[in-house]
């Protein structure tokens, strides 16, 4: 893999308090892509799917979801995975930010932000956040 990361921040792991998300608290997803069409998703150990490059019309360029949209979407688990997958079959560069912006409105604390870049259309890679629930 000829992969080339740009790593300014990556934190592996974050711990949140239902209370915080249940009151307004949450990540936001962010990537930027660079290509004719990004090819990726964002999905859990259990497949359901946070974002995926279908959802965004064409062209790509600047890819956003909010984690959770609603309490309803907050899991039963309290160990969550989600992992990026990205293809670079018709984009050459993508740009990933996760952001966590608390309930009481305080600046947004930037957990993951890593630039990828492959002229290898056979390259892919990935990315995992474990969210521990408490």
């Amino acid at each position: 893999m000829s992969v080339t990361r740009t790593i300014r921040n990556e934190q592996k792991a974050i711990s949140l308090r239902l209370s915080d998300l249940n009151n307004g608290g949450y990540l936001l997803y962010k990537l930027k892509v660079w290509g004719t069409r990004g090819k990726f998703s964002i999905v859990d150990e259990k497949s359901r799917v946070l974002m995926k490059s279908t959802d965004f019309p064409e062209p790509q360029q600047d890819c956003s979801r909010k984690w959770p949209e609603t309490p309803s979407e907050i899991p039963n688990e309290k160990d969550i995975i989600y992992t990026l997958t990205i293809s670079f079959n018709e984009a050459q560069e993508y740009s990933y930010v996760v952001e966590y912006y608390k309930a009481d409105g305080s600046l947004p604390v930037t957990l993951k932000n890593i630039d990828y870049k492959s002229e290898n259309a056979a390259d892919s890679d990935y990315n995992t956040l474990r969210i521990l629930l408490t």
